[in-house]
């Protein structure tokens, strides 16, 4: 009895996404479930995908610059329209030294977050179980 190449081939192998295949972590939050594995792409689709995502940061970094300078200009503006009394000297300490204050502290919790996410301390206790 003859069979045809469909009825060999697997429904994995079927499907566009013939690539992908599933194994079971040794190492990690993942240890004993399984992960899919992709097929490495080739030098070509590579080199495409270096070149596409090399002229999205680029144009990322250039919008969030072209964004900082807007709200400079907006926040100068205000401060223009606004009018009021002229700042002295020891306000303008006040404001660099509250606006590095808050960047420490939000440097700080962010370290806290990292230190404690990459030594374990935001795993659940009790081993790994599903988290759903």
């Amino acid at each position: 009895m003859g069979t045809s190449s469909s009825d060999q081939a697997t429904p994995t192998e079927r499907t566009p996404a013939a690539s992908r295949r599933t194994q079971t972590s040794l190492h990690g939050r993942n240890a004993g479930r399984k992960t899919r594995v992709y097929r490495s792409a080739s030098a070509g689709d590579k080199a495409a995908c270096a070149t596409y995502i090399e002229l999205m940061r680029t144009l990322l970094i250039l919008a969030l610059f072209g964004l900082l300078a807007l709200s400079v200009w907006f926040a100068g503006a205000a401060w223009e329209h606004l009018g009021g009394d002229a700042l002295p000297f020891y306000g303008y300490v006040a404001i660099a030294g509250g606006v590095l204050v808050s960047l420490l502290v939000g440097g700080g919790l962010m370290g806290l977050v990292f230190y404690s996410s990459r030594h374990g301390y935001d795993d659940m206790k009790g081993g790994e179980q599903d988290r759903r």
